[in-house]
């Protein structure tokens, strides 16, 4: 009896330990936290300085939609439980500019954590201020915003990564410190959890983008017998280039249309298994960059993929950064000492 509750207790350890390892463990995925938080903050900054253009339309009541009647757009059902929009009605463009400079203060990697929430807060203002405007790339913008609040984002491949690196390549560097992409030994226990959240968040948030997606094209017709991507790409209103020449290749429309629904609906599945990942990576790439090039969804595009970034390899990544984040070792005997002062 002794035996089996040994073992039953000894399974339950394991389960638990893999659980929470699984969620509050960064890992060595801080260099990956931070190529996604540049790439996609870069994407986000863009795409909200191109939108800045047309602030009186979408923001102001000079557009179509009045600062008092934000939400009479949408069903009271989806009516959010905080309302935010109030915060950015009075001044939009100085809001607007206050969000720009916290997108930018995050994909720099300064004030990390603080910037993405302030960039959250006045994202989702600007969001419920004008619905109607609102697509898939301010949704996942959305997501994102709120796993980088969480997260402690900017240790690596970051402005503030490269000023402490300066500071350990000028002087020796404490016992315990490290200048890689490993987490810091300095990073607060509940920071450490927090960020560790923050990337499995990331992660399922993908694959149920995916899933989902994937489930609800199966409700359609024309995912069945492989037309609906011809759907798209011989609409001339949503395609920026001219693809009807593949109407004379159906094999091929249907080997498109099929490929990519089997992709979304087992990614959230496949993905986990590694030596599956890359290839599933590898076509989402080109998915989203015949969905950006092709019907002109870029930023949308630049988002989700941005996102492939916390599923990669931390030692791989840092082999192919490595040569950027060497310290130049000097040899201070050969060093004349007036030039050592």
């Amino acid at each position: 009896m002794s035996r089996v509750q040994g073992a039953v207790g000894g399974a339950v350890t394991r389960i638990w330990g893999n659980w929470n390892a699984f969620w509050f463990a960064p890992g060595d995925d801080q260099l990956a936290l931070g190529l996604f938080r540049f790439f996609f903050g870069v994407n986000a900054f863009v795409m909200y300085l191109w939108r800045q253009i047309n602030l009186d339309l979408y923001f102001t009541d000079a557009g179509p939609v009045a600062a008092g009647r934000a939400f009479e757009i949408i069903d009271p059902f989806f009516r959010p439980a905080v309302e935010l929009h109030a915060l950015v009605a009075g001044q939009p463009h100085l809001w607007h500019t206050l969000f720009l400079g916290a997108i930018l203060l995050l994909a720099l990697g300064i004030f990390g954590r603080a910037a993405a929430l302030v960039a959250l807060v006045l994202h989702l203002a600007f969001l419920q201020r004008n619905l109607s405007i609102v697509y898939g790339a301010d949704i996942v913008t959305a997501f994102w915003l709120f796993s980088l609040a969480l997260a402690e984002n900017d240790r690596d491949f970051s402005l503030r990564a490269r000023w402490r690196a300066a500071r350990g390549c000028s002087a020796p560097a404490p016992a315990g410190s490290s200048l890689s992409s490993s987490p810091n030994p300095a990073m607060r226990p509940w920071s450490a959890a927090l960020t560790g959240v923050s990337l499995r968040l990331v992660q399922i948030q993908l694959c149920i983008i995916y899933g989902y997606t994937g489930m609800e094209k199966l409700k359609g017709a024309p995912w069945w017998d492989g037309t609906a991507v011809w759907a798209v790409l011989g609409n001339s209103q949503l395609m920026v280039a001219d693809l009807s020449f593949l109407k004379s290749a159906p094999v091929l429309v249907g080997l498109m249309t099929h490929s990519a629904l089997v992709w979304e609906i087992y990614f959230p599945v496949l993905v986990w298994f590694k030596p599956l990942r890359k290839w599933l990576l590898g076509f989402g790439v080109l998915l989203h960059l015949g969905i950006g090039f092709g019907m002109g969804l870029f930023f949308f595009s630049g988002a989700m993929v941005a996102a492939y970034f916390v599923f990669a390899d931390g030692e791989t990544l840092r082999r192919a950064f490595a040569g950027r984040r060497r310290c130049q070792a000097v040899d201070l005997s050969r060093v004349p000492v007036e030039k050592r002062r």
